[in-house]
């Protein structure tokens, strides 16, 4: 009797435990945020941080710079000569940016106070000395570099000085002229020893002239060639 109650709770254990053991199996607790959040990174010192992508890319632009190409030709510096002896440049007077306009309106100043039509009449007659004159800068069908001065009326052009010269110092904004042969020109005349080219420019010259004072001439194209001069 005593042997089959401790049988009786053998089995009753047994099958308690295999109550246990079987059936479904709960699903896996799920690890908690706290276990799979990755550790706290350090905090990166921006400052730091921004001036190292400088010196980077600082190093990039450097080892990307091409070295300059040295087959590039170098700038082309035109000289005074250069720009007189443009072909086809005739440089003509301009009187309003001149010194004998200046002389003028004093002269027309006294003579017509203030009646502004003898005032117009006074400076026409003042500017018409030297309208249209002009020069040019070119060799001869020898090759001989001369110096031609010009009056222009209409389509006619007349040749008033026609001087072989040679170059002497020639800077960025001047050169020298030295006339080593006779005036040839229609109006023929001693020319100085030398005469110094102001070249302010690409587009104008002056000179100073020993009775009217500076005179400023404009390049103009097309004014005159050998088949117009007379």
């Amino acid at each position: 009797m005593r042997m089959h109650s401790v049988v009786v709770s053998l089995i009753g254990f047994s099958v308690l435990a295999l109550a246990g053991c079987g059936g479904s199996k709960q699903p896996a607790e799920e690890p908690s945020a706290a276990k799979s959040a990755p550790p706290d990174e350090p905090k990166k010192d921006t400052a730091s941080s921004d001036e190292a992508k400088k010196e980077e890319v600082k190093a990039e632009t450097k080892s990307d710079t091409k070295p300059a190409d040295s087959t590039t030709p170098p700038e082309v510096k035109r000289t005074a000569k250069d720009i007189i002896t443009a072909p086809e440049v005739t440089f003509m007077f301009n009187f309003n940016d001149s010194e004998p306009k200046e002389k003028a309106e004093k002269a027309c100043n006294s003579e017509a106070g203030d009646d502004a039509k003898k005032m117009a009449l006074c400076m026409k007659k003042a500017s018409s000395k030297f309208e249209a004159d002009g020069m040019q800068f070119k060799k001869d069908k020898k090759g001989q570099w001369v110096w031609v001065t010009i009056r222009r009326k209409g389509s006619t052009v007349t040749v008033l000085h026609n001087i072989p010269i040679e170059f002497g110092d020639d800077k960025p904004t001047s050169v020298v002229l030295k006339p080593i042969g006779k005036d040839t020109g229609k109006q023929p005349s001693k020319p100085p020893s030398e005469v110094v080219i102001d070249v302010p420019n690409e587009f104008e010259i002056a000179l100073k002239d020993p009775t009217h004072g500076r005179m400023v001439y404009e390049a103009k194209i097309g004014i005159m060639s050998d088949d117009k001069a007379k």
